[in-house]
Formats: C-alpha cells, sequence, structure tokens
C-alpha cells in the first residue's frame, strides 16, 4: 500500500473515532477505535491528536479529575498553540466547574474572556467551543440563576453535533430543574433519553 493511500486509510479511521464519539455518543467504542489507529500509525500522525480526543473522552465518561490529570500531564502540548491552549483552559474550565472548585472555575472563565476578544493576525481566536454556553456555565458558579437561564435560552443549538447538545440539554436540564422549570428540565431529560447515547453524561441525564 502507497504512502498516500495508507495516510487515507489512518485518515478514515480517524474520522470514525471522531464520529463515534460526537455523533454516536459511544465514547468507549470511539476510544478503542482511536487506540487501534494508534496502533497502525506508523508515522506517529495522530499522537497529539489522541491528547485533543481524550479530553473528550474523560468529559464525556465523567472523569473530571482524570481529565485535569490529563491536562496537566500534556500541557506543553496544550501550550504549543492558540487553539490547543484554548482546549486547555475551556476544559480546566469546564471540569473545575463540574468539581465545584469554584476559585478555578473563575480564574479558567477569566482566561478564557482574554483569548475570547484576542486578535492573531487580525483574527478572533478558532470558535472551537460555544461561547454562550460557557457564559451560562460560569453564570450558574456564580449562583445568577436567571442570568444563566436567560443565556441559556439564547444558545442557538442548531449547529451543534449530538455531543455538544447531550453538554448543553444535561447542564440546562440541571439548571432548570434547580429553578423549578419542570416542563423545560422535562423537555431536556427527554431530548437526551432520545439520542440514546452511551456516554456516562447521557446515563446520568437520563434520570435527571
Amino acid at each position: 500500500m502507497g504512502i498516500a493511500l495508507y495516510s487515507e486509510y489512518l485518515k478514515h479511521l480517524y474520522r470514525k473515532a471522531i464520529k463515534t464519539i460526537a455523533y454516536d455518543l459511544n465514547p468507549e467504542r470511539a476510544n478503542e477505535q482511536f487506540n487501534e489507529l494508534l496502533k497502525k500509525d506508523v508515522f506517529h500522525a495522530y499522537k497529539n491528536d489522541k491528547k485533543i480526543f481524550d479530553t473528550l473522552y474523560y468529559i464525556d465518561q465523567m472523569q473530571y479529575k482524570k481529565c485535569l490529570e490529563h491536562i496537566e500531564e500534556n500541557s506543553k502540548f496544550f501550550h504549543s498553540s492558540i487553539d490547543q491552549l484554548l482546549i486547555y483552559h475551556h476544559t480546566k474550565f469546564y471540569c473545575s466547574f463540574m468539581l465545584n472548585d469554584l476559585e478555578c472555575t473563575k480564574q479558567e472563565y477569566n482566561k478564557l474572556e482574554r483569548m475570547r476578544n484576542t486578535k492573531i493576525k487580525g483574527a478572533k481566536v478558532s470558535p472551537l467551543f460555544n461561547w454562550e454556553f460557557m457564559d451560562a456555565i460560569y453564570l450558574i458558579s456564580r449562583k445568577d440563576y436567571k442570568q444563566s437561564y436567560n443565556v441559556f435560552k439564547s444558545v442557538n443549538t442548531d449547529n451543534m453535533n449530538p455531543r455538544e447538545k447531550v453538554q448543553y440539554y444535561y447542564q440546562f436540564g440541571l439548571l432548570c430543574n434547580k429553578i423549578k422549570e419542570k416542563n423545560l428540565y422535562n423537555n431536556y431529560k427527554n431530548k437526551i433519553i432520545n439520542l440514546k447515547g452511551l456516554s456516562n453524561t447521557c446515563k446520568k441525564g437520563e434520570i435527571l
């Protein structure tokens, strides 16, 4: 098999693993697929992609402490470009929030805010994450539930993949339950059920 053809084959395996975690909502299977890719990746071209993939995997499986350890263990990589740095701070922000480390949540949010308004060569940082969703999460951490509710309502989910929608439904559902918006709470709970995902986030979201 020629090098170009083999590279396309590896790219196919990579896309398959990403589809499995982002669209099929099956992080365990996706992790198996990615590990199979790494075994066949004689060029080591996807070694760093696995580091990014693992942040998705740990978050989907609600292994937030493990996720924080992972990004710190690979800190040099996550500080090697503006996009990787954005992933680093967003991951640390979300995991800290889920672990109820509110001080770290605030610190990371402030760093993300600075990145949001930073321009690199005249362009803003890549829109890897939904900024409004991040704002809504931060407002929950500050116990500003009313404003968080309003921000959640303003989020456009049309361009989100199923994995991103699960995170949105899960967090908004928790907020709706907290502020006694029972109809919306049941609506988002049912949306998670209908996605039939196998991640721990999906499983927990089904029994909110």
